[in-house]
Protein backbone atom coordinates (compact mmCIF):
# COMPACT_ATOMS: atom_id res chain seq x y z
CA UNK A 1 0.00 0.00 0.00
CA UNK A 2 1.38 3.16 -0.50
CA UNK A 3 2.45 5.90 1.65
CA UNK A 4 -0.39 8.45 -0.17
CA UNK A 5 -3.08 5.61 -0.14
CA UNK A 6 -2.60 5.14 3.77
CA UNK A 7 -2.99 8.83 4.46
CA UNK A 8 -5.83 8.78 2.43
CA UNK A 9 -7.53 6.09 4.23
CA UNK A 10 -6.87 8.08 6.99
CA UNK A 11 -9.10 10.92 6.38
CA UNK A 12 -11.92 8.52 4.40
CA UNK A 13 -14.66 9.78 6.39
CA UNK A 14 -13.60 13.32 7.31
CA UNK A 15 -14.33 16.06 5.85
CA UNK A 16 -10.41 17.25 5.26
CA UNK A 17 -10.22 14.50 2.18
CA UNK A 18 -10.47 16.63 -0.99
CA UNK A 19 -12.46 15.95 -3.95
CA UNK A 20 -9.46 15.44 -6.29
CA UNK A 21 -7.88 12.93 -3.38
CA UNK A 22 -10.89 10.91 -3.01
CA UNK A 23 -11.09 10.26 -6.79
CA UNK A 24 -7.54 9.00 -6.60
CA UNK A 25 -8.26 6.56 -3.29
CA UNK A 26 -11.18 5.31 -5.40
CA UNK A 27 -9.29 4.27 -8.09
CA UNK A 28 -6.27 2.72 -5.78
CA UNK A 29 -9.18 0.61 -3.73
CA UNK A 30 -10.98 -2.18 -4.62
CA UNK A 31 -15.34 -1.99 -3.68
CA UNK A 32 -14.05 -4.96 -1.25
CA UNK A 33 -11.57 -2.71 0.60
CA UNK A 34 -13.71 0.41 1.02
CA UNK A 35 -16.39 -1.81 2.21
CA UNK A 36 -13.78 -3.55 4.83
CA UNK A 37 -12.72 0.07 6.06
CA UNK A 38 -16.48 1.48 6.45
CA UNK A 39 -16.68 -1.28 8.72
CA UNK A 40 -13.77 -0.98 10.30
CA UNK A 41 -14.60 2.91 11.33
CA UNK A 42 -17.99 2.99 12.16
CA UNK A 43 -17.08 -0.30 14.34
CA UNK A 44 -14.32 1.29 16.14
CA UNK A 45 -16.72 4.04 17.62
CA UNK A 46 -18.55 1.54 19.31
CA UNK A 47 -16.36 -0.28 21.51
CA UNK A 48 -14.91 0.89 24.87
CA UNK A 49 -11.15 0.69 25.83
CA UNK A 50 -10.55 -3.12 26.44
CA UNK A 51 -8.84 -4.23 29.56
CA UNK A 52 -5.91 -6.44 29.57
CA UNK A 53 -1.84 -6.42 30.75
CA UNK A 54 -0.45 -6.80 27.66
CA UNK A 55 -0.65 -5.51 24.42
CA UNK A 56 -1.43 -9.23 22.92
CA UNK A 57 -4.10 -9.35 25.39
CA UNK A 58 -5.39 -5.61 24.44
CA UNK A 59 -5.24 -6.60 20.43
CA UNK A 60 -7.63 -9.61 21.11
CA UNK A 61 -10.37 -7.57 22.97
CA UNK A 62 -10.61 -5.44 20.32
CA UNK A 63 -10.25 -7.34 17.37
CA UNK A 64 -13.47 -9.32 19.46
CA UNK A 65 -15.10 -6.12 19.45
CA UNK A 66 -14.87 -5.15 16.04
CA UNK A 67 -16.39 -8.36 14.85
CA UNK A 68 -19.63 -7.43 16.69
CA UNK A 69 -22.57 -5.58 15.39
CA UNK A 70 -23.18 -1.80 16.38
CA UNK A 71 -25.90 -0.32 17.49
CA UNK A 72 -26.07 2.53 15.60
CA UNK A 73 -28.54 5.49 16.68
CA UNK A 74 -29.50 8.14 13.81
CA UNK A 75 -29.15 11.68 15.16
CA UNK A 76 -29.37 13.41 11.62
CA UNK A 77 -31.45 13.91 8.88
CA UNK A 78 -28.54 14.01 6.36
CA UNK A 79 -27.27 10.22 5.85
CA UNK A 80 -24.36 12.39 4.50
CA UNK A 81 -23.69 14.26 7.59
CA UNK A 82 -24.29 11.06 10.18
CA UNK A 83 -22.19 8.87 8.28
CA UNK A 84 -18.98 11.98 8.30
CA UNK A 85 -19.64 13.06 12.23
CA UNK A 86 -19.75 10.00 13.27
CA UNK A 87 -16.92 8.54 11.39
CA UNK A 88 -14.90 11.21 12.77
CA UNK A 89 -15.79 10.65 16.10
CA UNK A 90 -14.99 6.77 15.22
CA UNK A 91 -11.41 7.68 13.85
CA UNK A 92 -10.82 10.02 17.34
CA UNK A 93 -11.56 6.89 19.37
CA UNK A 94 -9.83 5.06 17.83
CA UNK A 95 -6.77 6.59 17.07
CA UNK A 96 -6.96 7.32 21.05
CA UNK A 97 -6.78 3.51 21.95
CA UNK A 98 -3.91 2.79 19.80
CA UNK A 99 -1.66 5.81 21.64
CA UNK A 100 -2.98 3.93 24.54
CA UNK A 101 -1.62 0.76 23.48
CA UNK A 102 1.38 1.17 21.94
CA UNK A 103 4.40 2.77 23.40
CA UNK A 104 5.50 6.11 23.20
CA UNK A 105 7.83 6.54 20.48
CA UNK A 106 9.92 9.74 20.37
CA UNK A 107 13.07 11.07 18.58
CA UNK A 108 15.39 11.17 21.44
CA UNK A 109 18.27 13.21 19.69
CA UNK A 110 20.34 14.37 22.42
CA UNK A 111 22.69 11.87 24.71
CA UNK A 112 24.67 12.65 28.15
CA UNK A 113 26.67 9.99 29.00
CA UNK A 114 28.34 9.44 31.86
CA UNK A 115 31.80 7.12 32.29
CA UNK A 116 33.14 5.36 34.97
CA UNK A 117 34.66 7.44 37.60
CA UNK A 118 32.78 10.46 36.23
CA UNK A 119 29.55 12.54 37.51
CA UNK A 120 27.27 14.61 35.31
CA UNK A 121 24.53 17.00 35.92
CA UNK A 122 22.10 18.13 32.97
CA UNK A 123 19.91 20.79 32.96
CA UNK A 124 16.76 19.59 30.73
CA UNK A 125 14.72 22.01 28.32
CA UNK A 126 12.37 22.79 30.83
CA UNK A 127 14.72 23.37 33.83
CA UNK A 128 14.43 20.26 35.38
CA UNK A 129 17.79 18.32 36.58
CA UNK A 130 19.55 15.26 36.13
CA UNK A 131 22.31 13.65 38.16
CA UNK A 132 24.17 10.67 36.43
CA UNK A 133 25.82 8.47 38.63
CA UNK A 134 29.54 6.53 36.66
CA UNK A 135 29.07 4.16 34.14
CA UNK A 136 25.46 5.69 33.17
CA UNK A 137 23.14 7.85 30.42
CA UNK A 138 20.21 9.64 29.38
CA UNK A 139 18.69 10.05 25.94
CA UNK A 140 15.80 13.13 25.16
CA UNK A 141 14.78 15.53 22.60
CA UNK A 142 15.46 18.82 22.03
CA UNK A 143 12.60 19.59 21.06
CA UNK A 144 8.94 19.90 21.71
CA UNK A 145 9.23 19.51 25.16
CA UNK A 146 6.08 21.49 25.94
CA UNK A 147 3.88 18.72 24.58
CA UNK A 148 6.33 15.96 25.74
CA UNK A 149 9.16 15.68 28.54
CA UNK A 150 9.87 12.25 27.88
CA UNK A 151 13.82 10.79 29.08
CA UNK A 152 15.67 7.36 28.70
CA UNK A 153 17.88 5.99 30.89
CA UNK A 154 20.42 3.35 31.50
CA UNK A 155 22.66 2.93 34.86
CA UNK A 156 21.77 5.73 37.64
CA UNK A 157 19.94 8.85 38.01
CA UNK A 158 18.65 11.21 40.08
CA UNK A 159 15.92 13.62 39.12
CA UNK A 160 14.31 17.41 40.07
CA UNK A 161 11.53 17.50 37.96
CA UNK A 162 10.02 21.13 37.21
CA UNK A 163 6.54 21.08 37.99
CA UNK A 164 4.66 21.37 34.54
CA UNK A 165 0.65 20.71 33.55
CA UNK A 166 2.78 18.16 30.56
CA UNK A 167 3.78 14.77 32.27
CA UNK A 168 7.10 13.74 32.64
CA UNK A 169 8.10 10.67 31.86
CA UNK A 170 11.18 7.98 32.62
CA UNK A 171 11.53 5.05 30.21
CA UNK A 172 14.24 2.09 31.11
CA UNK A 173 14.42 -1.29 30.46
CA UNK A 174 10.47 -1.76 29.92
CA UNK A 175 10.06 0.56 33.09
CA UNK A 176 7.74 3.73 32.68
CA UNK A 177 7.86 6.49 35.53
CA UNK A 178 5.28 9.29 35.10
CA UNK A 179 5.17 12.46 37.19
CA UNK A 180 4.36 16.28 37.23
CA UNK A 181 6.96 17.80 39.26
CA UNK A 182 8.86 15.72 41.78
CA UNK A 183 12.29 14.31 42.92
CA UNK A 184 13.06 10.66 42.74
CA UNK A 185 16.06 8.13 41.99
CA UNK A 186 16.13 5.70 38.96
CA UNK A 187 18.81 3.19 39.05
CA UNK A 188 18.53 0.52 36.40
CA UNK A 189 21.19 -2.13 36.21
CA UNK A 190 21.27 -5.28 34.17
CA UNK A 191 17.25 -6.56 34.18
CA UNK A 192 16.61 -4.67 37.91
CA UNK A 193 14.94 -1.38 37.87
CA UNK A 194 15.06 0.67 41.02
CA UNK A 195 12.68 3.59 41.46
CA UNK A 196 12.27 5.55 44.79
CA UNK A 197 10.89 8.60 45.42
CA UNK A 198 12.33 11.58 47.49
CA UNK A 199 9.53 14.35 47.17
CA UNK A 200 5.97 14.54 45.59
CA UNK A 201 4.43 11.44 43.75
CA UNK A 202 5.40 9.02 41.04
CA UNK A 203 3.80 6.87 39.26
CA UNK A 204 5.83 3.56 38.45
CA UNK A 205 4.71 1.20 35.66
CA UNK A 206 5.77 -2.05 33.79
CA UNK A 207 5.68 -3.51 29.87
CA UNK A 208 2.07 -5.46 31.58
CA UNK A 209 0.86 -1.76 32.45
CA UNK A 210 0.79 -2.89 36.11
CA UNK A 211 0.44 0.58 37.92
CA UNK A 212 1.84 1.43 41.77
CA UNK A 213 1.93 5.04 43.09
CA UNK A 214 5.11 6.32 45.38
CA UNK A 215 5.39 9.12 47.83
CA UNK A 216 8.09 10.11 50.19
CA UNK A 217 10.33 7.47 51.42
CA UNK A 218 8.48 4.62 49.33
CA UNK A 219 10.72 2.86 46.66
CA UNK A 220 9.54 -0.12 44.09
CA UNK A 221 11.32 -2.79 41.88
CA UNK A 222 11.14 -4.04 38.42
CA UNK A 223 12.61 -6.63 37.44
CA UNK A 224 12.94 -7.88 33.97
CA UNK A 225 9.57 -5.92 32.55
CA UNK A 226 7.39 -7.97 35.47
CA UNK A 227 5.02 -5.97 37.73
CA UNK A 228 6.42 -3.49 40.17
CA UNK A 229 7.07 -5.01 43.52
CA UNK A 230 4.95 -3.32 46.33
CA UNK A 231 6.10 -0.14 47.73
CA UNK A 232 8.10 -0.73 50.52
CA UNK A 233 9.74 2.00 52.73
CA UNK A 234 13.52 3.27 51.68
CA UNK A 235 15.69 5.71 54.01
CA UNK A 236 15.43 8.78 52.35
CA UNK A 237 18.84 10.21 53.45
CA UNK A 238 20.40 7.38 51.47
CA UNK A 239 18.07 7.90 48.28
CA UNK A 240 20.43 9.47 46.45
CA UNK A 241 23.49 9.69 49.00
CA UNK A 242 25.94 8.52 46.09
CA UNK A 243 25.77 11.91 44.69
CA UNK A 244 28.07 13.01 47.59
CA UNK A 245 29.99 9.83 46.79
CA UNK A 246 28.45 7.88 49.90
CA UNK A 247 27.46 4.68 48.71
CA UNK A 248 25.14 2.38 50.95
CA UNK A 249 24.47 -1.61 50.75
CA UNK A 250 22.33 -3.86 52.66
CA UNK A 251 22.76 -7.34 52.33
CA UNK A 252 24.05 -6.53 48.55
CA UNK A 253 25.62 -9.57 46.79
CA UNK A 254 29.65 -8.99 46.95
CA UNK A 255 29.79 -9.11 43.19
CA UNK A 256 27.21 -6.34 42.79
CA UNK A 257 29.30 -4.20 45.62
CA UNK A 258 32.53 -4.97 43.45
CA UNK A 259 30.31 -4.10 40.67
CA UNK A 260 29.76 -0.67 41.72
CA UNK A 261 33.52 -0.33 42.99
CA UNK A 262 35.07 -0.83 39.58
CA UNK A 263 32.40 1.64 38.11
CA UNK A 264 33.27 4.96 40.58
CA UNK A 265 37.00 4.06 40.58
CA UNK A 266 37.63 3.02 37.18
CA UNK A 267 39.03 -0.04 37.79
CA UNK A 268 39.16 -4.17 37.27
CA UNK A 269 38.26 -6.55 39.47
CA UNK A 270 39.37 -10.29 39.15
CA UNK A 271 39.31 -13.25 41.51
CA UNK A 272 39.00 -17.07 41.27
CA UNK A 273 37.08 -17.28 44.45
CA UNK A 274 33.39 -18.42 44.96
CA UNK A 275 31.72 -15.79 45.83
CA UNK A 276 28.27 -17.03 45.50
CA UNK A 277 26.69 -16.73 48.89
CA UNK A 278 28.63 -13.79 50.48
CA UNK A 279 26.88 -10.32 50.75
CA UNK A 280 27.50 -7.26 52.31
CA UNK A 281 26.10 -4.77 54.27
CA UNK A 282 27.62 -1.30 54.97
CA UNK A 283 29.08 1.66 53.41
CA UNK A 284 32.44 3.60 51.74
CA UNK A 285 32.97 6.68 49.90
CA UNK A 286 34.11 6.72 46.61
CA UNK A 287 37.20 8.53 47.48
CA UNK A 288 39.85 6.25 48.35
CA UNK A 289 40.10 2.91 46.58
CA UNK A 290 42.44 1.22 49.26
CA UNK A 291 39.99 2.48 51.57
CA UNK A 292 37.11 1.14 50.43
CA UNK A 293 38.90 -2.60 49.38
CA UNK A 294 39.56 -2.45 53.15
CA UNK A 295 36.24 -2.23 54.01
CA UNK A 296 34.69 -4.78 51.64
CA UNK A 297 37.20 -6.96 51.77
CA UNK A 298 37.84 -7.42 55.48
CA UNK A 299 34.15 -7.91 56.17
CA UNK A 300 33.68 -11.36 52.90
CA UNK A 301 37.50 -12.26 54.97
CA UNK A 302 39.52 -12.23 51.72
CA UNK A 303 42.67 -9.81 50.70
CA UNK A 304 42.93 -7.78 47.89
CA UNK A 305 45.99 -6.62 45.46
CA UNK A 306 45.88 -3.10 43.69
CA UNK A 307 47.98 -3.06 40.25
CA UNK A 308 47.77 -0.17 38.20
CA UNK A 309 44.07 -0.01 37.28
CA UNK A 310 43.69 -4.00 38.16
CA UNK A 311 42.59 -5.34 41.49
CA UNK A 312 42.74 -8.90 42.64
CA UNK A 313 40.94 -10.70 45.20
CA UNK A 314 42.55 -13.67 46.98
Amino acid sequence: MSDQKEEHIGKWFNPVLSSEERELLMKEMSPAEIEDYQNLWKKSGNIKRPEGKGFDKRWEKLDAALDEEPSIVPLYKSKWLRMAVSSFVAASLLFGLLYVIQPTKVVFDQQVIALKAEFKEVELPDGSLVKLNAESQIQYSGEGWQNERIVSISGEAFFEVTKSETPFIVQSNGTIIKVLGTSFNVRSRGESVSVSCLTGKVGVSSNDNNEVYLTKGLGTVVIDGEKPSVPEPVNVEQIASWISGQYYFSQTPITKVFDEIERQYDVSISSDLDFENIAFTGSFSNENLNNTLSIVCLSAGVEYRVTKKSVTIY
